[in-house]
């Protein structure tokens, strides 16, 4: 069998002359060389921004999070604490109260989320990494932490005493609906510090200790969620399951991605658009491989004729020129994975293309991030492409009349 692979290698090197087959077969190789080399940089473009979205919240939110599935509130009993001290992997957990409610400063207001937290709440983030002014209010009893958003919107200042920032919310209890002053309780607290936070995320807008929310809404020992830090030597997918095995069914527990699912949503709906739409283009530049194989054919003719005279079957002589057509799609996705590889290199390490913004963006180019899996799955799909329409051509027995 190795002088088949002979054959066909001398075949292949044969097409560097100057013909119109071997023209057709340069054109055929370029397309599934710029396919490959475009749907890598494009994957890896996206990975990038990917990349960058999950650092935007990588600071906020938890490892997991816990909620009811039905209903808003629920109150957690001493033995569920105690299954989460004793499970191997969770570092802390924090127990949450989110509530949304009217913020006011002087003549500006705000509908705002607020978020309660306990003494544990820095441990399982890095929100302390995205204050940029002032600090945390740590134990403190009627200071908050705001987003940077409120902070502007509201034209806010740290420690203001003299003009406080006022939070505000319908209170159901009160005995008299018709009088709307008596109807919105308003408790007055001020700021020590601002962090930073991306402007789609819609919750903790303003953050405060959970006992002085719960006094404020009259709830004591009610939680809206429970925020766990975990070991980064634990498997994701074990601790989600060991999770859900301690909440029991009542209960939904969410990692990263499920945290922000409209967003995880888009960028992998238009990655598999990306996937579609090159894939497309993939299967036009085989046309031009059709063609340089057929051409091929016809003008190999005697060649046909004369391995047919050696003593060759039909078998081997269509598999000659199947591994031609194989080494042109061969030659196309390595050369054209090189390039890609290189030039993705080449943006990561030197920005060379600027996304034309200042000022305007977290950064002024285009992210790349290298994904071997999107890698791995571009060469599959053009080896497919490749191996599927060489096999179409080169399988006719109209070519190999003897």
């Amino acid at each position: 069998m190795k002088y088949i692979y002979n054959i066909a290698f001398r075949y292949f090197l044969s097409l560097r002359n100057q013909n119109i087959v071997n023209i057709i077969t340069l054109v055929s190789m370029m397309g599934v060389l710029f396919g490959t080399t475009a749907m890598i940089v494009v994957l890896s473009v996206f990975n990038g921004f990917d990349n960058l979205v999950q650092n935007l919240y990588v600071n906020i939110d938890p490892d997991f999070k816990v909620e009811l599935k039905q209903g808003e509130f629920f109150s957690i009993d001493d033995s569920l604490i105690n299954k989460l001290h004793i499970l191997e992997g969770v570092n802390n957990y924090s127990r949450v109260l989110d509530y949304k409610m009217l913020a006011k400063h002087k003549d500006a207001q705000l509908v705002t989320a607020v978020k309660g937290v306990d003494i544990n709440y820095p441990k399982i983030n890095n929100i302390s990494d995205e204050i940029f002014i002032g600090e945390y209010f740590g134990t403190k009893s009627g200071f908050v932490l705001v987003k940077q958003k409120v902070f502007y919107a509201l034209s806010l200042k740290l420690l203001d005493f003299e003009s406080p920032l006022k939070l505000s919310f319908f209170n159901n209890k009160s005995s008299n609906l018709l009088d709307a002053n008596n109807y919105l309780t308003t408790k007055s607290y001020y700021t020590t510090g601002v962090f930073k936070a991306p402007h789609s995320t819609q919750e903790g807008d303003i953050i405060l200790n959970i006992k002085d929310l719960q006094n404020f809404l009259g709830m004591t020992d009610q939680y809206s969620s429970v925020e766990i830090d975990v070991d980064d030597q634990h498997s994701n997918r074990a601790m989600h399951s060991q999770l859900e095995l301690i909440f029991g069914d009542k209960f939904i527990v969410k990692n990263r991605y499920q945290q922000r699912p409209f967003i995880n949503k888009i960028i992998q709906s238009e990655k598999l658009v990306v996937y579609i739409i090159f894939s497309f283009i993939l299967i036009i530049s085989m046309l031009s491989l059709i063609a340089s194989l057929v051409v091929l054919l016809m003008q190999k003719q005697q060649d046909i004729q004369i391995l047919f005279s050696l003593g060759l079957n039909i078998k081997y002589i269509k598999t000659i020129f199947w591994l031609v057509g194989l080494m042109i799609v061969s030659s196309g996705l390595i050369i054209g994975s090189f390039l890609g590889l290189l030039l993705c290199f080449l943006q990561e390490y030197f920005h060379i293309i600027k996304l034309g913004v200042s000022n305007s963006f977290l950064i002024d180019y285009y992210p790349v991030k290298i994904n071997a899996l999107d890698i791995f799955l571009i060469q599959c799909i053009v080896l497919f492409f490749g191996i599927i329409t060489t096999y179409f051509v080169t399988m006719k027995n109209k070519f190999y009349n003897n």
